[in-house]
């Protein structure tokens, strides 16, 4: 789309010294910005331009502010979306934009490319960083994207940045986030279900984060559906009392089961959302209302193959816990299942028990110098339970290109594992050839040995 540049600026430039010409406005601060709205229209040359004089609102400028200090918002009324980005189903699938499987990211033309085994949609965790598929997997543009792999910088709905200021940050919270490795946050002109204000599945509860069953305010249901049943809200059925009474006799037949056991009878799925990160995360069947053997656990996705946490109970003690840790804010699909036919489906009781997670990895500004987490110079890893800034910069957030590779401090710098990292270079002077990276989520690592492996060198590789 083109811009009559010369027209807007000349414009602008006429309407800003008007008001700079008026003796009842007060000359202005930096502190505070003017606000230009420009209403345009689009011509059949596919420019845009000026139609209306009335553009001018809240031109309340303040004491010793400049001109150039003001900022101009244009309002492109006729701003044409794509397809995987205008909040339509315009292939009729019952998917709407980076949900639809045939999106691969937001600047996609159109919904109708048949991409639906991509990796983003596999249920598996390909990039082995603990987060499954889209729209949780920081790597998935879309759930048609079909590499899960992490960007070297953070997308713009994963970067702690209003990019779009429209006062919500980054996904689950801003409407134009679909999923966390959202390319943009720019809002879709038809609002998501989950961020419209209304109550379009009729439990009670209105859009994110209220409704449980709204994986985000960019999500286009209000309804989750999984292994066949509806989804229960397990935040919203346990805030009142702490948990939640269930019956799994009147489930029908099993549908799904655990890696540790189930699938003997009726199972019961919850939805559960972490807000915020946690260091642990317990869900707790054991209770006298719990009257016959249950299988609980835990996935990060509905289709997921692997469980996060699985355990089952016993004809003695017919209830069980299982707990997940070091978890970002996400949603969590939580099963009770049946775990013996000879004694069949009973009533249970469930609650959910949370630990709070490290100052350094728990998405608030605990010591107040405007920097959260690993942006903040007091934190050297996420497992830091302290922000306090040191009393010099370190290396990573002193503004300084220490390595001279042309980038600088945190996260710019990939040498820099937060901005309390003491050192911007590689944590090897020298560059081994022989190295190997371990998976994020742990693992087996097979290490080759070769003859050649006879010398040691000490350099303060740490």
């Amino acid at each position: 789309m083109k811009f009559n540049a010369c027209l807007l600026f000349c414009v602008l430039a006429f309407l800003l010294a008007s008001c700079d010409d008026d003796p009842k406005k007060p000359s202005a601060t930096p502190d505070q910005m003017t606000t230009v709205i420009v209403d345009m229209m689009q011509t059949t040359t596919d420019q845009k331009i000026i139609t209306d004089q009335e553009i001018i609102k809240d031109m309340d400028l303040a004491e010793d502010q400049s001109i150039e200090d003001a900022e101009v918002m244009v309002d492109m009324n006729t701003t044409t979306f794509v397809a995987c980005a205008d909040g339509v189903d315009n292939d009729s699938d019952g998917l709407v934009d980076l949900f639809d499987t045939d999106c691969v990211g937001n600047q996609d033309t159109t919904e109708d490319q048949t991409t639906n085994s991509a990796k983003c949609l596999n249920g598996m965790d390909d990039d082995n960083d603990g987060m499954i598929d889209f729209p949780l997997d920081i790597g998935c543009s879309g759930a048609g994207d079909d590499d899960e792999s992490d960007l070297l910088s953070a997308p713009l709905c994963a970067n702690g940045q209003d990019d779009d200021r429209d006062g919500k940050t980054d996904f689950p919270y801003d409407p134009g986030c679909s999923g966390i490795g959202d390319l943009d946050e720019t809002d879709s002109p038809i609002p998501p279900l989950c961020a419209n204000g209304q109550d379009d599945d009729g439990d009670g509860l209105i859009d994110f984060p209220e409704d449980g069953t709204c994986v985000s305010a960019g999500a286009w249901s209000e309804e989750i559906f999984c292994a066949q049943r509806d989804v229960a809200d397990l935040n919203a059925l346990t805030l009142e009392n702490g948990y939640y009474d269930g019956d799994l006799t009147t489930l029908g037949n099993s549908q799904i089961q655990g890696n540790c056991g189930g699938g003997a009878g009726p199972e019961q799925v919850f939805v559960w959302r972490a807000s915020r990160p946690f260091k642990k995360v317990t869900f707790n069947t054991i209770y006298d209302q719990t009257t016959k053997p249950v299988v609980v656990y835990v996935r990060s996705a509905c289709t997921s193959t692997t469980d996060l946490a699985c355990d089952r109970g016993t004809s003695e003690i017919t209830g069980t816990s299982v707990s997940i840790q070091n978890i970002d804010a996400g949603l969590f699909y939580v099963f009770v299942d049946t775990s013996s036919q000879t004694a069949g489906p009973g009533t249970f009781r469930i609650s959910v028990e949370t630990t709070e997670a490290e100052a350094c990895r728990d998405t608030v500004d605990n010591d107040r110098d405007g920097k959260i987490d690993l942006l903040d110079p007091g934190c050297t890893s996420e497992f830091d339970i302290d922000e306090t800034d040191p009393a010099n910069l370190p290396q990573c957030a002193d503004q300084i290109d220490n390595d001279n590779d042309g980038a600088t401090d945190y996260p710019s710098d990939s040498d820099c594992s937060a901005a309390g990292a003491t050192k911007e270079g590689p944590l090897c002077a020298i560059d081994y050839r022989n190295s190997f990276t371990v998976p994020a989520g742990g693992g087996t690592l097979t290490v080759p040995f070769s003859p050649n492996f006879n010398t040691s060198v000490t350099d303060g590789c740490r």
